[in-house]
């Protein structure tokens, strides 16, 4: 298992994690991880004058960038740091508390872009691949 990365957040190291369990988690909020990763990302169905999804010549539909989804990250920020603390009571054979999703995101001092970067960052990793 690769080692974890970890993050501080008002001055305490928490390890986080996005694996198939905190995907999991995510689709059950979004039903649809597709939609979940256009929220994060900010990315919307370019529309024609009839309202209609544009597609390009691949047959993929097009997309316009909009501002990321504030939730988007509220709600994946603390799945993946208690994932991270569960998979390293798991590796040292202890037992651990998860943090509470309100009060993480409350102290959370890491300026927005920063978070919002290193989140799609994990993400992309856990769903494309170490790039």
């Amino acid at each position: 298992m690769e080692k974890l990365k970890t993050l501080t957040i008002d001055k305490k190291k928490y390890p986080y994690k996005c694996d198939l369990y905190v995907l999991e988690e995510l689709q059950k909020e979004y039903s649809d991880i597709f939609e979940y990763e256009r929220k994060l990302k900010g990315l919307e169905y370019r529309l024609d004058k009839n309202g209609n999804k544009v597609y390009g010549p691949d047959g993929n539909p097009a997309y316009v960038r909009r501002h990321f989804d504030i939730h988007a990250i509220n709600v994946i920020l603390p799945l993946m740091i208690n994932e991270g603390i569960e998979i390293t009571g798991w590796l040292q054979n202890k037992e651990v508390s998860p943090v509470d999703p309100k009060e993480i995101i409350r102290r959370c001092d890491i300026p927005l872009y920063e978070l919002w970067e290193l989140v799609v960052e994990e993400y992309n990793r856990c769903m494309f691949g170490k790039k």
